[in-house]
């Protein structure tokens, strides 16, 4: 069948082309000849008929010829390029009118006066050959326009003959298309009947195929369900033949033994299994039968990793119609796990078994009406009874009148729990039994009732202990008890029991006398509120503490806090606190034992006192040795500030002073006010007492400068030479500013005394960073201190300045000022001169 969209595309068929083609020449060009034509002669006959005329002379003219020449030159050489005329051909004619342009310009230059005179010489051998340029010009000039001519009547010709051969060409392409277009209609035609066959044919084969292809499909699909089926079992399969040989494994059994189906198929599986399992393997696999054909084998085997596992195998046997055995199909799952708890089930139960026969302990088990079902062998060593003596008799006729009636009265409520089939769990009863030689033991039974699946009670099961000694211990205890509480009683001092929240539980005589409490007001209320205020007299809470104590003891194990009577007189106690703890050792109560310290408190705040005044008078005694040196630094910059106040004064009614003198002699007044206020400052943070100030952080060189303007002057007085190494900017501590600067002070009042007599006098403070302290030595001349005084110098009223009304306190103070920053103050015996040296944290991490 012919199907339009299988046509190729005929070819386009060639036209010859017109008899015009050899006019076909681009339009522009006739616009050229003509354009060129109309110019040449009008400027031409412009020339003429102007000198004819006598519009202008003969110069002009021939100018006018000139230029037409020229335009006819340039429009020749355009339109010979624009027809593609031979390079030779152009080339002739641009010649032949450069040669007529030549002889004109000749001819004009001739006819201008004015450059004929200076010229006329140097033109006139031009003028001989003014002629033959034109004449030669002009054959070159027409001669090319003959040769043009000729070329393109020979053009004419070429063409032609290649229209003719073109055309000749053109028509044998058309009967060749016409004869190929008969042969195609044919071909399609012999094409189309032998596709209808070839479709008929297809169609059949296609059927055909599409049947084959469902019985294959349907076959994988078989095949892939029942492979997809053993390779997803957890178990391990495989099939064998009667000698042995694998014809089959899953991928299981594959990963199982880490070996590949290759390495499998056509292997036998003894060398898989334990040698000393494969005389019982044998010996199973032989008992299958076309009756028996399944055989259940545990043994062991190597798996993939070299381990030994135990394997059960359910093995199948397959056989023909005769009774022969064709292959086996053996299914296998790991049990080494439920070996391995049957092994430790059974060591379980020796174990148990042992433990149950030999321990002190009594196992029983009891039936609903509470007779003797089981009872262990460790009875007869408890109680002297064997076991068949008291194997179905009742275990309430072994307890004595009271502990039956005991317990009686326990079990009434359990037993209404049971009834219902509620299980009430395990309860632990102690009774006193009786033994087979009449007398009685105390035991402690712990009982639980045991019920089947549907909740009915089946009996109690328990353990009986001997707690005989326990018994009497307790008994011991009691005893000790009241004898240790007639002890507390009458103890002199105060004695205490709390929980771990500070509630009272026991509160002696001696201590309900000295507070003031009855033990009716105080046992169950809280110390604090009764014993203890909320907050001392410094403002401390008490709860922290007494939580501190219930949670952490061991950090309480003495201490000396306020507390307070009934009455709110305010007394101080020196306790000692002991936990006491439960059999889990978890604190059960807080043992507190308490004695008065109030008058000792008192006498240690009457020294602190006394020694705070000394401190103040050590501290106003060091200023008072300074203070003609701290005067005359005020005075200085006072009377600065007078001449410059005077000065201002005269400046107000004096027009010749201008206001940038009033602003110099301000600034002068400003720089020394700053001055004093520097050294009253200085002086404030001396002469105050820093003790109860916050650790801040501090600027060293603000603490050294302050120092030094209440000493500077008074060194200089005294011609000592006082120096400071070089303190970084940035370099901060952490400390009390007051005291700090106070003890360097007294070091460098020291230092001024031990060299105002030597005939060197120099004091040296040097400051040193150290990694996480600050290093502070004062350096003077001496040459330090004999070994006799290096021991007495820290003694607090140890002095050698006697004669100068020295108290000895200084040293002693500022030891303690510094250890208050937990640094420490020393005298560096290893220095060549007097040094002492101040080294202090640069950060407070303790409590203070």
């Amino acid at each position: 069948m012919k199907q339009e969209g299988n046509n190729p595309k005929a070819p386009d068929i060639e036209t010859p082309p017109s008899q015009t083609m050899e006019h076909d020449l681009p339009p522009r060009v006739a616009w050229y000849v003509v354009v060129s034509l109309i110019l040449v002669l009008s400027l031409h006959l412009l020339g003429r008929i102007g000198y004819y005329q006598g519009w202008y002379n003969y110069v002009v003219a021939d100018a006018f010829t000139l230029f037409s020449l020229l335009l006819l030159g340039i429009g020749t050489t355009i339109i010979l390029s624009c027809v593609y005329a031979v390079r030779p051909i152009t080339l002739m004619a641009a010649t032949g009118i450069a040669l007529i342009l030549a002889g004109q310009i000749i001819n004009v230059t001739d006819g201008i006066p004015s450059f004929s005179s200076i010229s006329r010489p140097l033109v006139r051998p031009f003028h001989l050959i003014k002629e033959p340029l034109i004449s030669t010009g002009v054959v070159l000039f027409i001669g090319s326009l003959f040769w043009g001519v000729y070329e393109t009547h020979r053009a004419k010709q070429r063409l032609q003959q290649e229209q003719e051969s073109l055309r000749i060409q053109v028509e044998a392409k058309r009967r060749a298309l016409e004869e190929l277009q008969q042969i195609r209609a044919q071909l399609e035609e012999h094409v189309a009947e032998r596709t209808s066959e070839l479709m008929q044919i297809n169609r059949q084969l296609e059927q055909e195929i599409a049947e084959r292809r469902q019985i294959e499909t349907a076959l994988r699909d078989s095949e892939q369900r029942y492979r997809t089926v053993l390779d997803e079992q957890t178990e391990i399969i495989s099939r064998f033949r009667p000698d042995g040989t694998f014809v089959f494994v899953n991928d299981v059994f594959c990963r199982f033994f880490n070996k590949t189906r290759y390495e499998l198929i056509e292997k036998p599986w003894k060398p898989l299994a334990h040698p000393d399992d494969l005389p019982l393997i044998e010996s199973r696999l032989k008992r299958m039968s076309p009756a028996n054909p399944v055989v259940i084998i545990e043994n062991r085997v190597y798996s993939g990793t070299g381990e030994i596992r135990w394997m059960q195998f359910v093995n199948r046997g397959f056989f023909d119609k005769t009774g022969h055995l064709l292959e086996t199909q053996s299914v296998g799952r790991d049990i080494t796990e439920r070996k391995q708890a049957e092994e430790a089930l059974k060591k379980s139960e020796e174990s148990l078994r042992f433990m149950i026969e030999t321990v002190d302990d009594v196992f029983w088990q009891l039936t609903p009406d509470f007779r003797a079902s089981y009872v262990s062998p460790a009875d007869e060593r408890q109680r002297g009874y064997k076991a068949e003596e008291v194997i179905g008799r009742s275990a309430l006729d072994f307890l004595t009148p009271r502990s039956l009636a005991s317990f009686k009265a326990q079990f009434s409520e359990r037993a209404k729990l049971i009834e219902q089939g509620i299980d009430p769990g395990s309860v632990t009863y102690e009774l006193e039994q009786i033994r087979k030689d009449g007398s009685t033991i105390w035991t402690e039974t712990v009982s639980a009732p045991m019920f089947d699946s549907e909740n009915k009670l089946i009996g109690y099961q328990g353990i009986t202990r001997n707690i005989d000694r326990r018994k009497k211990v307790e008994e011991a205890l009691r005893k000790s008890e009241a004898k240790y509480r007639e002890l507390v009683e009458s103890a002199n001092s105060i004695i205490l029991r709390m929980d771990v929240n500070g509630n009272i539980l026991f509160f002696n005589h001696f201590a309900q006398e000295f507070f003031g409490y009855t033990e009716a007001e105080i046992i169950g209320r809280n110390v604090i509120g009764t014993i203890l205020r909320p907050e001392d007299s410094d403002g401390r809470a008490h709860e922290a503490m007494i939580k501190g104590i219930g949670e952490c003891p061991e950090r309480y194990l003495s201490n000396e806090n306020e507390n307070c009577r009934k009455n709110g007189e305010i007394v101080w106690i020196s306790w000692t606190n002991r936990p006491i703890r439960d059999e889990n050792g978890q604190i059960k109560e807080i043992l507190c034992i308490g004695n008065d310290i109030t008058e000792r408190v008192k006498a240690q705040r009457l020294i602190l006192e006394q020694q705070l005044l000394m401190l103040n008078a050590a501290r106003l005694s060091a200023l008072g040795t300074m203070a003609s040196g701290i005067a005359h630094e005020i005075n200085n910059p006072m009377a600065i500030i007078s001449v410059g106040a005077e000065q201002l004064e005269r400046s107000l009614g004096d027009p010749r002073l201008s206001d940038e003198y009033r602003a110099n002699v301000t600034k002068t007044i400003v720089r020394n006010v700053k001055r004093v206020q520097h050294i009253i400052q200085g002086l404030r943070n001396l002469s105050r007492d820093g003790s109860s100030d916050l650790f801040v952080l501090e600027s060293v060189g603000a603490i050294v400068s302050d120092t030094l303007e209440v000493c500077q002057a008074r060194c200089r007085d005294a011609g000592i030479t006082l120096t400071v190494s070089p303190i970084p900017k940035a370099l901060q501590i952490e400390c009390r500013s007051a005291q700090l600067a106070q003890v360097l002070l007294n070091l460098i009042n020291n230092a001024y005394d031990a060299v105002k007599e030597l005939p060197e006098k120099w004091i040296r403070l040097d400051v040193e960073e150290e990694e996480t302290s600050v290093c502070f030595a004062i350096t003077d001349s001496g040459h330090g201190l004999g070994r006799d005084l290096q021991e007495l110098a820290f003694i607090p009223f140890f002095t050698t300045k006697q004669t100068i009304g020295g108290i000895g306190l200084g040293l002693s103070i500022s030891r303690r000022m510094i250890e208050s920053h937990h640094g420490n103050l020393f005298l560096d015996t290893t220095a060549p001169n007097t040094r002492f040296v101040v080294r202090i944290p640069k950060r407070q991490t303790l409590d203070v």
